[in-house]
């Protein structure tokens, strides 16, 4: 009896960490990058505007990849994987995850087209505002990697049990 409950527990404090760190993680990079003195003497490269754009382009295309999953697993809903994960509750959670994925790529685009109308180059004294927009950014990077990260585990996870 013991050794349910525990497991059960665990799968529990599994699930909270799946849920949370994407978040916790995209905190902790924005607040370490903010906290580094090299970030806020630091100049950005001249390239740096084709860094954003690359990343809106990355963004977009992963918002269009992570859509098109998202409406194949409403679309799947009478196989029996689905029927199960229903069953279990966690067809909503994957659902969500997919959403927040999506949220997190648009955020990242959109602050990267921020940057890409701000002056960023390295013609621009670094400020501490530049210094936190660019803790943003990475932040809004690392939390849409590892949102993403966590959509692709779980499908493949789910693809390896049929």
């Amino acid at each position: 009896m013991n050794f349910r409950i525990c497991i059960r527990l665990r799968g529990l404090e599994m699930l909270c960490l799946e849920r949370w760190y994407p978040l916790s993680l995209a905190l902790m990079a924005g607040i370490v990058y903010f906290t580094v003195p090299l970030a806020r003497t630091y100049r950005m490269p001249g390239s740096a505007g084709d860094l954003m754009s690359a990343v809106i382009n990355l963004c977009a295309i992963s918002i269009g990849f992570l859509a098109t999953t998202k409406s194949i697993l409403i679309a799947i809903d009478d196989k029996p994987l689905i029927a199960d994960l229903k069953k279990t509750g966690y067809y909503q959670r994957v659902v969500r995850y997919l959403r927040a994925a999506i949220t997190w790529s648009f955020l990242l685009a959109c602050a990267s087209a921020v940057g890409l109308l701000l002056d960023i180059g390295h013609t621009t004294d670094w400020t501490a505002c530049h210094a936190a927009g660019m803790a943003l950014w990475f932040a809004l990077a690392v939390g849409t990697g590892a949102s993403c990260y966590r959509v692709v585990h779980i499908f493949y996870t789910l693809l390896d049990t049929l």
